[in-house]
């Protein structure tokens, strides 16, 4: 069921989005100075090994850009001009401990962290397979804006 945000929530997505325009800001400045480091000894190589290393330099450096930075800033434009959240009762159906950030995928296949629980008040030893969840959260970045217990 999709609801209308409300004036906090969209608070909570500007200041994420204040956050991660600060973060892409930040990542380009190192990247520049990154690669006016290296243009040093690319100059002493000269030739093609200079055109070849400065070229996937840049390439890896968009990529990793756009990861990190653009594509969740994107998401959150879209959630802040539709204005409407997700408000399901959901289940937990794997909790992976595989990864350092362990996820649990929902019944949705929305996907996540146990910290989340965690900070909207669940500890993570009462998180189980099987467990129902309210879980309001913004459709296209899913940022999860609230977690109750049902």
């Amino acid at each position: 069921m999709t609801e209308v945000l409300n004036p906090q929530d969209i608070e909570e997505l500007r200041e994420i989005l204040r956050f991660r325009k600060e973060l892409s800001l930040t990542l380009i400045k190192r990247t520049v100075i990154s690669i006016l480091i290296m243009i040093v000894p690319m100059i002493l190589l000269k030739g093609i090994l200079f055109v070849i290393a400065l070229g996937l330099v840049l390439l890896v450096t968009i990529i990793i850009h756009y990861q990190i930075c653009s594509k969740p800033i994107n998401q959150i434009k879209k959630d802040l001009r539709l204005r409407l959240k997700w408000v399901e009762l959901l289940s937990v159906e794997i909790i992976s401990h595989k990864k350092p950030s362990k996820q649990v995928r929902m019944s949705n296949g929305l996907k996540v962290g146990l910290a989340e629980f965690e900070t909207h008040g669940t500890s993570i030893e009462e998180v189980a397979e099987g467990k129902n969840y309210l879980i309001e959260y913004a459709s296209n970045s899913e940022y999860i804006f609230k977690i109750t217990q049902n």
